[in-house]
């Protein structure tokens, strides 16, 4: 009898040792939200509840189908983070060992997370100091990260002076918004303008927020049936040239820091040198009521792919008036050119390559960096109804992948992606490009309130279904 009292004394203290151990690491992740990043940094990122979202978002469609292409869309990121850290994370891995919530930061080129583990990441970083000794500045260094605490939470990053800035003067306490659950957020703030967008894990990734842009906002009277028609790959529509501009400028500059956008600016000045015309008047979009930009596709022969581009503009009123881009080429060689029922003028610059066209149909002019895009549109074009809202963005992302799909392994071909080569690309980056399609079509608008752009739409919404013709 005393024997089988004693066993159950013993299972009786183990239940209660585990019941303490979980109550005090319940405790420690529930203090306030992670809140370490520079007083500069240049954008931050958080979630109230990673492993929440992490779980939602592996339900969705998007990802769903993705997986479908990739088979395991987050191995490369696991596998980066097993190397690093020695774990494979998983949303109930990183609950154990980081916590609930999440703050990043990029400050100075450098990027940095916040966290506020419990028990067990306090104890494996216990034992490290045992047996490790510090780097200076109170920071010590695992593998290729250098960590600190400070108030609870755990900050780390690969550049120490990310830490020390921290460290420094680093309490984004008050400054975050609320995060809800299965949410993202995302802010910036630059002195041309800053936003915050929140990014929802499920079905269709829902994003909302608000973007400032640093120069006034035109309110836009939208009409895009005729690019629509033209399915670009990217369009954005607003209600004046500035509008455009100045939405662009204030977008949080992440995608700058990709080779891809490097690419692109490459371009983008291999156009522009080419096109070697004197800027246009500085009141050239006055009485404007949208301005519109779509990339339509690439056209590539060389190293470097050039876009496609059209542009439309619009005016208040219905009047003879000339093209508002037509100091560019009023003084150059043009022919005259019909497209269906519209007559405009074409530019030779760079042959098919590139050859702007001018044309107008209704209230609408519209410009082309190649010759087919200008007649697609032409047959195709119509006034339409106008689109609530003052701004409006739309994404086909199969599209996208087809167009970036074909030249990528030309990129690599002449070296402009490291040292990957053809064989990498197609083993490494095009199933990538691939799923990218998978995603269907993004749309976002917005609405100009208080000097700001409230912004609501979704990123993956499924593709429209085909016309039953039959």
């Amino acid at each position: 009898m005393s024997f089988r009292l004693k066993g159950w004394r013993g299972i009786i203290a183990a239940a209660v040792f585990i019941i303490v151990l979980a109550y005090a690491d319940a405790r420690l992740k529930a203090g306030p939200p992670p809140a370490l990043a520079p007083e500069d940094a240049e954008w931050t990122l958080w979630a109230s509840d990673l492993p929440g979202f992490w779980t939602a978002f592996e339900t969705n469609r998007a990802y769903r189908e993705l997986a479908d292409e990739l088979n395991h869309p987050l191995h490369q990121f696991e596998l980066a983070a097993y190397h690093a850290t020695g774990m494979r994370p998983t949303p109930v891995r990183w609950s154990a060992w980081m916590g609930h919530g999440l703050l990043v930061g990029y400050y100075d080129g450098a990027v940095g997370l916040s966290v506020r583990p419990g028990l067990l990441m306090r104890a494996a970083s216990a034992f490290h100091r045992v047996v490790s000794a510090p780097v200076g500045d109170g920071l010590r260094q695992y593998r290729d990260f250098y960590y600190a605490w400070q108030d609870g939470q755990l900050v780390v990053s690969r550049d120490p002076a990310y830490l020390r800035a921290v460290l420094e003067e680093g309490d984004w306490t008050g400054r975050q918004a609320d995060a809800r659950e299965e949410e993202i957020v995302l802010r910036w703030a630059r002195q041309d303008g800053g936003g915050e967008l929140r990014l929802g894990a499920r079905d269709p990734l829902p994003l909302s927020g608000w973007v400032r842009p640093g120069a006034p906002l035109a309110p836009a009277s939208l009409h895009t049936d005729t690019l629509d028609a033209v399915d670009p790959l990217l369009a954005i529509h607003a209600g004046n040239w500035d509008s455009l501009v100045g939405f662009y400028r204030a977008l949080p500059r992440v995608h700058q820091q990709s080779r891809v956008y490097e690419l692109t600016q490459v371009a983008a000045q291999r156009l522009w040198t080419a096109w070697d015309f004197d800027p246009l008047p500085e009141d050239w979009d006055a009485g404007l009521s949208q301005a519109s930009v779509a990339i339509t596709g690439f056209e590539h022969d060389g190293p470097v792919p050039d876009p496609e581009l059209a542009f439309m503009f619009r005016r208040h009123r219905r009047e003879r008036r000339a093209h508002p881009w037509r100091a560019l080429f009023e003084d150059e060689y043009t022919v005259t050119y019909e497209w269906g029922p519209v007559t405009g003028d074409l530019m030779p610059v760079l042959g098919e390559r590139l050859s702007l066209c001018f044309a107008r149909h209704d209230d609408q002019w519209f410009v082309t960096t190649r010759e087919p895009v200008m007649a697609e549109m032409m047959l195709k074009a119509v006034a339409g109804d106008a689109r609530d809202g003052d701004l409006l963005m739309t994404v086909n992302w199969r599209a996208i992948a087809d167009a970036v799909e074909d030249f990528v392994p030309d990129l690599a071909e002449y070296g402009l992606l490291g040292e990957m080569d053809r064989g990498d690309v197609s083993v490494d980056v095009l199933p990538y490009i691939n799923a990218l399609g998978a995603l269907g079509h993004g749309r976002v608008s917005g609405t100009i309130a208080d000097e700001r752009i409230e912004i609501d739409g979704e990123l993956t919404a499924a593709p429209p279904e085909p016309e039953d013709n039959g």
